[in-house]
């Protein structure tokens, strides 16, 4: 191991019991570096590294899971979703992050999930998922850097030749293998997409069914009952759809009553003067009162200009007047002023 984590400074490690370690690193870089990479791999078995506590004795501590990477294939387009991904990693264990990966040009895409995984629980090669819309489809699993597991039971830790479970089946003539191969080994880890917006999803239409061994019938049978359980319709009983329909109903005949008023109420009028409706009834007396209005309407400049002439020509008398009565007064001024120049002489 010194080899593998590049020969840490000060490294030693020390063993507690059979398949128990402690390690121990001088600078604490070297630490993070080792507890990142958990779990490592080492001659074909994991080694799971987990970070020493004063107050937890080494005896006592939890190695019954681990971190794992994991792969979905062969979901349809329409549903590799994060959501939908996250619910059916969930099924191998604590799903901490998931994500949507490209395999590389013309390969496709996937889903891929950082689960938390109970290595009591055996591995799987995939599971059906569907809907009532979609029918059901079977989705692959792959699982990066797996270690040892078992072919026929499918639990990390050994191989199908050790295992004990096999053995015991074959002896009581029940053996039954999972099918397991090397092929749950994910060959590429994928880039991952960058989300474009906000993922708009359908509220629980795509449900996870269950394995792969059951029959036509027993598929049905699921997908029937886990659309009941996950798309609730609302129940409307027979009294409140004859009152739905009663008042429809009723809605129609009124919209019908008031477009036949406003039809009748528009039969009974015509346009008038500026296109404003008036009654037919009051159609003679509205047009002569039109008339004498349009008549009043051109007198009205004739009587303007006999008004603007009569002005004028009594300034002009009044002009005259004026200028007669300036004259007169000039002679009569004339007149005295002679007379009395006549009388100095």
């Amino acid at each position: 191991m010194n080899n593998i984590w590049r020969k840490p400074v000060g490294f030693n490690m020390i063993e507690i019991r059979p398949k128990l370690y402690q390690f121990f690193f001088e600078r604490e870089a070297d630490m993070r570096r080792v507890l990142k990479g958990n779990p490592w791999t080492f001659r074909n078995a994991w080694l799971l590294v987990k970070k020493w506590e004063r107050s937890i004795n080494p005896m006592d501590m939890d190695f019954s899971s681990a971190k794992i990477q994991i792969q979905i294939w062969n979901m349809p387009e329409h549903c590799k979703t994060t959501t939908l991904g996250r619910k059916i990693a969930s099924i191998m264990g604590r799903v901490k992050e998931c994500d949507l990966y490209s395999a590389g040009p013309g390969k496709g895409s996937f889903i891929k999930a950082n689960i938390q995984m109970n290595l009591a629980e055996p591995v799987r090669k995939g599971i059906y998922m569907g809907s009532k819309e979609d029918g059901q489809t079977w989705v692959d699993f792959r699982f990066e850097r797996l270690p040892t597991f078992c072919y026929y039971c499918g639990l990390i830790g050994h191989d199908e030749v050790s295992c004990e479970k096999r053995e015991a089946e074959e002896d009581s003539g029940r053996a039954k293998s999972k099918e397991l191969g090397p092929w749950l080994r994910a060959e590429i880890t994928g880039t991952k997409m960058e989300q474009s917006g906000p993922q708009k999803q359908t509220e629980e239409r795509r449900l996870v069914a269950g394995a792969k061994g059951i029959t036509q019938a027993g598929k049905r049978d699921v997908i029937e009952k886990m659309v009941e359980l996950t798309v609730k319709e609302p129940i409307i009983s027979t009294e409140k759809k004859a009152e739905q329909n009663q008042g429809e109903e009723e809605h129609r005949k009124a919209r019908e009553e008031t477009k036949q008023n406003q039809k009748t109420e528009e039969e009974g009028k015509i346009k008038g003067p500026k296109g404003k409706d008036i009654d037919s009834s009051k159609k003679v007396d509205n047009i002569e009162t039109t008339k004498d209005s349009n008549n009043k309407q051109k007198q009205q400049p004739e009587k303007n200009k006999s008004h603007e002439n009569n002005c004028k020509k009594w300034k002009r008398m009044a002009r005259k007047n004026s200028n007669t009565t300036s004259t007169e007064e000039e002679k009569q001024k004339n007149w005295e002023r002679g007379r009395w120049m006549k009388s100095a002489k």
